[in-house]
């Protein structure tokens, strides 16, 4: 988590607005810098100050989690500090990282039930040659 005593000198030595809300939402999320550029304006919800950034990879699930717990941190360091007008935009981000989350286990669940598409194994394609030949 950022030093907030450091956040206002770094705030200002930023020139626009944009560049003070990209570093925004980094604090905010810990997001990767790909997560933060490829940020598509769709995802955006304004109403609840909201970002969608999509995770697809199941190998990316404890990225997530750290998200998550950031934004858990930073919801009550909101909280406690009394900054009510970040409550709802954190809350957003992290009821979406909790979906993302549960997305992701039902992936993994599905990748590790075993299908029977009735197509022998190798296995059993020698033994049944094996047992001819020796017949």
């Amino acid at each position: 988590m950022a030093d907030s005593r450091r956040e206002p000198e770094v705030f200002a030595g930023l020139r626009s607005h944009r560049d003070r809300a990209l570093l925004a939402f980094w604090v905010a999320t810990g997001a990767r810098a790909e997560e933060l550029l490829t940020i598509k304006q769709g995802g955006t919800v304004v109403g609840e100050q909201a970002i969608g950034v999509l995770i697809v990879h199941a190998s990316e699930r404890s990225r997530l989690v750290e998200i998550r717990d950031n934004l858990l941190a930073r919801i009550l360091e909101a909280e406690r500090e009394g900054w009510l007008g970040e409550i709802g935009g954190l809350r957003s981000s992290l009821t979406y990282a909790e979906e993302e989350i549960a997305q992701l286990d039902a992936q993994i669940a599905r990748k590790q039930e075993a299908v029977d598409l009735g197509i022998p194994i190798f296995r059993e394609i020698v033994a049944r040659t094996t047992a001819v030949v020796a017949s």
